[in-house]
This record gives C-alpha cells, sequence and structure tokens, in this order.
C-alpha cells in the first residue's frame, strides 16, 4: 500500500487485514508511507534487503516464525531500525521480555490507535 512516500514500512503479520487495520490507523494521521507485508522468515530477511524499511511493525506470534526471532534478524542486519511489537495479546512479562531484548515499543491491537505515536 503507497500513501505518496515518506516512512517504509515492513509489517510482518501472518493476517492481511490485521496489516490493513494498521495501515488505516496510520493514515488517520496523515502519516506518508509506503508499506510491504511479510509472513516467513525468509520473505523478511529478503525485504530488509530490498525495500529498505525505516520501521518493521511486528506481530508477536505467527504460524511459521514469531516476532523474537523477526527482532533478533533485524539487529543482526541493522540496530538502527525501529522494531515495533504489534499483537492480541501480550502480557507483561512478554512485553518485558521484547523492550529488554530490543524491541522499540509494543501496542496492542486493541489499542491500535496508539500505534502512529509509536511509529514516529
Amino acid at each position: 500500500m503507497v500513501k505518496d512516500s515518506g516512512l517504509r514500512i515492513l509489517f510482518v503479520e501472518d493476517i492481511p487485514s490485521d496489516t490493513e487495520l494498521a495501515e488505516r490507523a496510520l493514515f488517520k494521521q496523515d502519516i506518508e508511507f509506503e508499506s510491504m507485508r511479510v509472513e516467513t522468515i525468509e520473505e523478511f530477511s529478503k525485504q530488509l534487503e530490498e525495500f529498505s524499511p525505516d520501521i518493521v511493525i511486528s506481530d508477536y506470534s505467527l504460524p511459521v516464525f514469531d516476532g523474537m526471532q523477526a527482532l533478533k534478524i533485524l539487529l543482526d542486519f541493522d540496530d538502527s531500525i525501529p522494531f515495533i511489537i504489534l499483537t492480541g495479546s501480550l502480557n507483561e512479562e512478554t512485553a518485558v521480555t521484547c523492550m529488554k531484548a530490543g524491541a522499540t515499543d509494543y501496542v496492542l491491537k486493541d489499542r491500535i490507535k496508539r500505534l502512529p505515536f509509536s511509529a514516529l
């Protein structure tokens, strides 16, 4: 999805409608961005190189890999790219683990209106 250009967002998400909800939340705050969605480690690694994201927004749990694996891959690739966990549920202990591992922030999907403020 493209809204002019601006921010390049790489979504790690297995449910397309969840990505669309996140994009809508960003659109509502007039954030200009281009986005791409991936579901596998292979796609993620490839798009880090080819798409060159400014930020990664990742679900915590996916069928074939998870947000913590994506975070590790990103940190090894470029630790200056912000990484936000966007998930349906995250307990406090897991959130702390994500943040200690290097995640920039986390947003619960039921509080998606907070996403634009984490993404900037």
